[in-house]
């Protein structure tokens, strides 16, 4: 019984320490500030901005996700509730995500450790004692904690989405296990694991969609750990809950897929499904080195430069990326009886991608897809050290070989903090390590020109941010937001950009699709012009987005930008009222479309047809959530009056791919005319800034 306490006090310890250098390692990030994504899905979502919050308005945050086809409910609510209690600090905010990390760590030993204790059920390894078994668990843990792959999904603050969807699968995969355990022994307690995975799949959905794959996680440990006679008992009752688990939501997913891939609603790309799956093969390749051996200049935010495979041979290395993976995944599936849990590490990473890296529309590259994924490839590899088969490395080695990872992965996820931890070091460490990234360039260019305020430098430091302005047009990957930069830089001199600008923006809308952050950078174009601080280059702005326009399907973002151009610009109300009514056919569930248009009916003093348009809002005010919204429009409606100039439609981002809504138009806004200090601000955020269109949740 004494050896037993000390054991436990000793594993105690360790994970106390473990969860201590994971903070400490981590610390200097806590100080950056938000970057890219956190500024339209946080810090200017309105719906954030909580003094005194009633219950509508914490229903309204929840739903604030600003993007369609996503929900994301109970993330936005955790955002909500930072906001309301420290205000728009992204220090608090990483600090709030630092803490699920931790929490994951441990949910992960938990699982790792009734993994193992499964394993040995099955295998009926004797030499795997409860003390080994805990450090296993343990080692693997501590490695996932500092393991640099996963910093974004720590210090992005708006990458909580991703962690915190997680922290439901691996409770799930915990309770799941410890049922399982209980089941194979005794027989006994086939609803806790159905109420395991049910439930933690339910609620993990959600904080983040990806959550649904913790049926598909655990029916891989079915796969890999449950051939033996002493399982084959509940077999058929495992089967009957897998084929509903995994077949029904299948079935579902894809007719749900079917409803909007493809079609006017779908994300604006310039690939084709066949070529985001060749690129996807070079993609998890890379995302195998960035996990177990990351090089110091191969783990950045922005991976928008990574090249498309336009085919089997272009370049060469698709071919050969497709064979390896195929051989990865044939040798798991052979190994599966002889190194189950080898097969069921490498069965994770590829689970893990399903959703992010096959057929949905997405960006192509992003760390944070490998939060789960990165745990099934440190099994592996800690399953081949040290378990599989069964007399593996010596104890010696196998610590020697731990510590040095650990120190190791320690350093580089060390050196990562402190590059985020100011967002000066990080843009400089960006465009360096990325110097063909548009995204990278551009954000250094932001930084210049903040950079260049009260600066005895200005003169400079604004011919270097031009520069890389300069840089990011020519950019294979480039989208119109460098051009719109060089634009409004100009303007920020007093003078007109020349024609070249201009007409790199014409070439672009005619040459591929118009991007999500080609329609925000029209949007802020339009407003300098109307807010008169920009040169008046009518005629220019008039002939880009006649040329965003004239594709075969514009995007629903791109027509409600055209709507404001066309009242307010061009004072075609027509055009801007035919808009308005196709971004409400296309997004029809979406409260701010329909909005826009009452607006716009009541500035023409249309009330009657106002009043109906509000009734329209009724079915989508879910708990009060638009209450304080349709009381101001039916006083508006209720009021004749003056007649004003139709307002200029508001939207929120759509995401640009999927959960992740990579939204460049923000980085746009504060290349041009910055409003705000490079350092990280702790106050709260008192400005409310406008709704954006998209489908909120």
């Amino acid at each position: 019984m004494r050896l037993l306490a000390s054991n436990r006090l000793r594993l105690a310890l360790c994970g106390l320490a473990c969860a201590l250098v994971t903070l400490v390692i981590y610390w200097p990030g806590l100080y950056g500030g938000f970057v890219f994504d956190d500024t339209p899905f946080i810090l200017e979502n309105p719906a954030l901005q909580l003094d005194n919050p009633s219950f509508g308005d914490f229903v309204r945050a929840a739903m604030s996700f600003p993007a369609e086809h996503q929900g994301r409910w109970l993330t936005m609510l955790t955002f909500a509730a930072n906001s309301h209690l420290g205000g728009m600090n992204p220090s608090w905010m990483k600090l709030t995500n630092l803490g699920i990390h931790l929490l994951n760590g441990l949910l992960l030993f938990l699982a790792l450790r009734w993994l193992l204790r499964l394993f040995r059920l099955h295998f009926e390894r004797q030499d795997l004692s409860e003390t080994s078994i805990d450090r296993l668990a343990l080692a693997i843990s501590a490695l996932w904690l500092v393991l640099p792959i996963n910093l974004t999904a720590v210090l992005y603050v708006v990458q909580r989405l991703e962690s915190f969807s997680n922290t439901f699968v691996l409770l799930g995969l915990f309770l799941y296990l410890k049922a399982r355990t209980r089941l194979a022994e005794t027989g006994q307690g086939l609803g806790k694991v159905i109420l395991a995975l049910v439930a933690c799949t339910a609620v993990g959905c959600l904080a983040k969609e990806s959550a649904i794959l913790l049926p598909a996680y655990t029916a891989g440990v079915e796969f890999c750990l449950m051939s033996s006679a002493l399982f084959r008992k509940q077999r058929h009752r495992i089967f009957a809950l897998y084929s509903t688990l995994l077949l029904v939501p299948l079935a579902a997913g894809l007719y749900w897929l079917s409803t909007w891939i493809g079609t006017e609603n779908s994300y604006p790309r310039d690939f084709t499904t066949t070529e985001r799956l060749m690129t996807q093969a070079r993609v998890w390749l890379h995302y195998i080195q960035w996990s177990l051996l990351p090089l110091p200049d191969s783990l950045t935010l922005y991976h928008d430069d990574f090249l498309v495979s336009r085919g089997l041979l272009q370049p060469w290395t698709t071919l050969v990326s497709i064979m390896g993976l195929a051989t990865l995944l044939g040798l798991a599936l052979w190994q599966r009886t002889r190194r189950p849990l080898f097969s069921l590490g490498i069965l994770w990473f590829f689970t893990g991608h399903l959703l992010t890296g096959t057929v949905i529309p997405l960006e192509m590259v992003f760390e944070h897809r490998n939060y789960f994924p990165s745990i099934g490839l440190l099994l592996s590899l800690v399953a081949l050290l040290a378990v599989e088969p069964m007399h593996a490395l010596r104890r010696r080695a196998l610590v020697s070989i731990f510590l040095l990872g650990y120190v190791f992965y320690g350093a580089t996820t060390l050196m990562r903090a402190v590059e985020w931890g100011h967002p000066i070091r990080l843009a400089v460490s960006e465009s360096s390590k990325r110097p063909d990234s548009p995204r990278a360039q551009l954000e250094l260019a932001r930084v210049l020109v903040m950079s260049a305020e009260g600066s005895t430098q200005s003169a400079t430091l604004l011919a270097q941010a031009e520069a890389k302005m300069r840089h990011c047009m020519t950019l294979p990957q480039s989208s119109v937001v460098c051009e719109s930069g060089l634009v409004l830089l100009a303007a920020r001199a007093g003078r007109a950009a020349e024609p070249a600008v201009w007409d790199s923006i014409v070439r672009k809308f005619e040459g591929g699709v118009p991007a999500v952050s080609d329609a925000e950078a029209m949007k802020l174009l339009i407003e300098c012009h109307l807010k008169r601080k920009c040169p008046d280059q009518s005629p220019q702005l008039a002939r880009a987005m006649k040329a965003a326009m004239d594709g075969p399907r514009p995007h629903y973002l791109m027509i409600s930008v055209n709507a404001g151009f066309a009242s307010n610009m061009l004072r075609d109300n027509a055009m801007a009222e035919a808009n308005l009514r196709e971004v409400v056919r296309q997004l029809p569930d979406n409260s701010m479309a329909r909005t826009n248009l009452i607006r716009y009916l009541i500035a023409m003093g249309r009330f009657d047809e106002a009043d109906r348009e509000v009734d329209a809002l009724q079915p989508l005010n879910v708990f009060g959530s638009l209450d304080s919204r349709i009381e101001m429009l039916r006083g508006r409606s209720r009021r004749p009056g003056a007649n004003p100039s139709p307002p200029r439609p508001k939207h929120r981002p759509h995401p640009g791919s999927s959960h992740e809504s990579h939204h460049p138009g923000a980085l746009l806004q504060r290349a041009g005319l910055p409003a705000r200090d490079p350092r990280p601000s702790t106050a709260r955020t008192g400005r409310r800034l406008p709704d954006r269109m998209a489908g909120g949740g």
